[in-house]
């Protein structure tokens, strides 16, 4: 049986990260807004989106998920050159560019001793799938495997992604992908991330994410609920606290 501490290091790893790239819609039109479902088993999370140009705010609105509770916000006033992160607790905003943010989940990997050998990549045919959000899709599916040690231990691990891309509709912006990259924090699985998102073209309208670990699976899900674009956004969802203290991004306040 795994320890728990491996499974939360492998959680907050591979599913959350993977999934929360997905929020990388593309720039459709000036303003818009979507909302989104994360359902994990630990919980269900709900986000709510809204774009002006440049401007984003990512914000949990709901989450029955320990591990993302509600009220957190991400605010981008630049595209995604820059990040300010308010935690749950709305007493301070973590800010950083997104070089700095990867920084950071590569020294969380480094300070949880976890090293990936023997890794693999395999890319399914693409098929032809149901229509979401009123867009015709076709299904992309990457196999990925791997040996994870950790603190001496082995575990072999592999990590089977679904996406349901409507064609119909542009590429995620490279900018504001920034925001939630895809970055686990482990080069050689960044690498692989990075060459499959390349291979769909289109916007990304829901995910499936399987994690096996020695005969132990977890299964996450992403889908897009609605989307409006040329929506009317209010100018003040993109306001910063002034009364907040802003933090420096650095490996120490992430990790907390």
């Amino acid at each position: 049986m795994m320890q728990r501490v491996q499974m939360g290091t492998i959680m907050r790893r591979l599913i959350l990260l993977l999934l929360l790239s997905i929020f990388s819609l593309p720039l459709l039109a000036r303003t818009y807004y979507y909302t989104a479902r994360i359902q994990r088993p630990h919980g269900v999370v709900d986000f709510k989106v809204w774009v002006d140009g440049q401007k984003a705010r990512y914000e949990t609105a709901s989450s029955t998920d320990p591990a993302l509770p509600a009220g957190v916000v991400v605010i981008t006033l630049d595209g995604g050159k820059t990040i300010n992160l308010i935690p749950a607790s709305k007493d301070r905003v973590l800010r950083g560019t997104a070089e700095e943010f990867l920084a950071a989940n590569q020294m969380r990997v480094t300070k949880a001793d976890i090293t990936i050998q023997n890794v693999t990549n395999k890319a399914l045919p693409a098929q032809d799938a149901d229509s979401i959000l009123g867009y015709p899709t076709r299904m992309f599916e990457f196999d990925i495997a791997f040996d994870m040690v950790q603190n001496g231990k082995l575990d072999h691990v592999t990590v089977r992604q679904r996406f349901w891309v409507a064609v119909a509709l542009p590429s995620p912006n490279s900018m504001l992908s920034m925001v939630t990259n895809n970055s686990v924090g482990v080069p050689e699985l960044d690498r692989i991330l990075d060459a499959n998102q390349l291979l769909m073209p289109g916007m990304p309208v829901r995910r499936d994410v399987a994690i096996t670990v020695d005969g132990q699976t977890l299964e996450s899900t992403l889908q897009v609920g609605v989307f409006y674009p040329n929506t009317s956004v209010d100018p003040k969802l993109f306001d910063i606290p002034a009364t907040l203290p802003v933090i420096s991004l650095s490996p120490g306040p992430l990790v907390k």
